[in-house]
């Protein structure tokens, strides 16, 4: 479960330094990490914030996010970033201190001696678990004992979690009939890397974060392929929340061919029905016959391409002229 802290801290520049106003520790539950920060300018006069743990946890996966504001102005926004170390230095603002004096008197109509930024923080924990941590590390190749090669590039893993996680790669781990087995290499031509990386991601830590439609689809390929039940579930979601008319008969279509859920089948059939044949007598289980409502499909397209021939031609004769 992740925990999230937020904090303002003024920082004050005053004359070419800058500063915290007061002494900020931020503590970030669920083991109450203490966070300090601290401020300096560069030779650039450009203002960098040093985020210091002051007992810093292996167990958990620290990002942060900050905004940088002058008198309700927002002057720098940043989205999560990971925190990789006990120490890290962040460049707060693309402005120089300069440039931030000249808005301060352009606010205030006048000058001061010390300027005073707010800066939002906010701090995530998400606790690791241990084959989090191990897929962290994969890229260690004296942690892997197998290889997946995609395009030029090489994946490592583990394969007693291939083996738990994936029915199609255990029986093939577990026989030293197949050349993957024996070299301990697999080549993969059907995906990108990016697309594997995330399906192994699934694989080591049981957790799907938010992906666009045309990812889910490909990752539905993965799990049909490699009988990873749990991770074309999750995908079908994503699939069944942004369903629509322009792309039913599609994911109908692909929903049989990978062997989807009946849920996935039956909604986009509901949308097959409202767009094609509404008050229309349907053969029963026609959603169990995907060639079918493929062939009444292009039907019922070639008829309305018809009709609206015709329509065209008696609104417009001289156009049915011309073609004589």
């Amino acid at each position: 479960m992740d925990s999230v802290v937020k904090k303002s801290v003024r920082v004050v520049i005053e004359n070419n330094t800058v500063r915290k106003d007061d002494e900020t520790i931020i503590f970030v539950p669920p083991e109450n990490v203490p966070i300090s920060c601290r401020f300096k300018v560069d030779e650039r006069n450009k203002i960098y914030m040093t985020l210091k743990f002051r007992r810093y946890c292996e167990t958990s996966r620290y990002t942060f996010a900050h905004e940088l504001s002058l008198g309700g102005k927002l002057l720098q926004k940043e989205d999560f970033k990971r925190i990789d170390s006990a120490e890290m230095v962040v460049l707060l603002s693309n402005l120089t201190v300069l440039h931030i004096k000249t808005m301060y008197r352009q606010i205030g109509q006048r000058e001061m001696d010390k300027i005073y930024l707010i800066l939002d923080l906010t701090v995530k924990c998400e606790q690791v678990s241990p084959l989090q941590q191990l897929f962290k590390d994969i890229a260690a190749p004296e942690l892997a004992d197998f290889t997946f090669e995609i395009a030029d590039e090489k994946i490592p893993a583990h394969k007693f979690i291939l083996s738990a996680r994936s029915p199609v790669l255990g029986r093939m781990l577990s026989n030293d009939c197949y050349k993957e087995t024996q070299q301990s290499v697999m080549k993969v031509t059907e995906t990108s890397p990016a697309i594997f990386k995330l399906f192994l991601k699934f694989l080591y830590q049981a957790s799907f974060s938010t992906q666009p439609k045309s990812t889910a689809i490909e990752l539905i390929k993965l799990a049909d392929k490699y009988d990873v039940e749990t991770l074309k579930r999750v995908c079908e979601v994503k699939l069944i929340e942004e369903l629509n008319q322009s792309d039913c008969l599609s994911i109908f279509m692909f929903a049989h061919q990978y062997n989807c859920s009946q849920e996935l089948i039956g909604k986009a059939f509901q949308f097959l029905q409202q767009k094609y044949f509404v008050g229309k007598m349907l053969p029963p289980n026609l959603s169990e016959n995907p060639d079918e409502v493929q062939r009444l499909v292009t039907k019922m397209e070639e008829f309305d391409n018809t009709l609206q021939e015709v329509c065209e031609e008696l609104s417009n004769p001289s156009k049915k002229i011309k073609k004589n």
